[in-house]
């Protein structure tokens, strides 16, 4: 499946009401919530620091770089996603077309990342990305210009809405890309936080160094049992 087709079942258009699912509220300038960077084209990754949050920052090449989600379970039913974030993507002075852009996208039951075009409310993708320019994410929807209060720094809301089974994984995934030239004032995202609805608690996937280290210690304690019991 293309990165770019679109998921229609992820995103139905619910809206969320006050008997929802509790609120699971991830808190970004005080956690990295388990999310993680991926570097899909070049080098550019998202970084997180206590009170600024997760940031990606523009460059004047080529690069699509993408912030990962920890895999989230459905509980059944309405489910919501509300992103407090900002953005100053590059955006041509003569139309509304895009240049840099920022948009999100989702796994579904591990399958292939799809752009999410649908049940989203707030303030939603605002053009389109050029396709003359190398940009990786060219000729989809994004987020691109500079949102509301941007260098204040002030943050708008934006939350995708909609129904699934019971037991569906998902990932999702904030995809920045960038041309092969210039770009606007740092940073060109930035999230704040994360409230999530309808989903038990994230499972965070460890690094295989993690595994690792699991295995080393329960080597360690299987030992220390067994020299108790003789």
């Amino acid at each position: 499946m293309h990165a770019g087709r679109k998921i229609s079942g992820l995103a139905a258009a619910i809206m969320l009401s006050a008997t929802a699912a509790q609120a699971q509220l991830i808190d970004f300038f005080t956690t990295n919530g388990g999310f993680t960077n991926q570097n899909l084209v070049g080098t550019n990754p998202w970084s997180w620091a206590a009170g600024s949050g997760w940031r990606v920052n523009g460059v004047a090449t080529v690069a699509r770089t993408r912030l990962l989600s920890p895999v989230l379970t459905a509980t059944g039913g309405a489910f919501g996603v509300a992103a407090q974030h900002r953005f100053n993507f590059e955006q041509s002075i003569f139309s509304p077309t895009c240049f840099d852009g920022g948009a999100i996208f989702a796994s579904i039951n591990g399958g292939a990342f799809a752009q999410v075009t649908t049940g989203i409310t707030g303030v939603g993708y605002t053009s389109t990305v050029s396709t003359n320019f190398s940009n990786p994410l060219g000729g989809l929807s994004a987020f691109c210009g500079q949102s509301a209060g941007w260098a204040t720094p002030s943050f708008i809301g934006t939350t995708i809405s909609g129904s699934l089974a019971a037991g569906t994984t998902v990932q999702l995934a904030f995809d920045g890309g960038w041309d092969d030239s210039f770009n606007e004032t740092n940073p060109n995202w930035n999230l704040r936080s994360v409230e999530l609805r309808g989903f038990g608690p994230a499972v965070v996937i460890p690094e295989p160094s993690t595994y690792a280290l699991l295995a080393t210690g329960l080597v360690a304690l299987a030992f220390a049992a067994r020299r108790r019991r003789v």
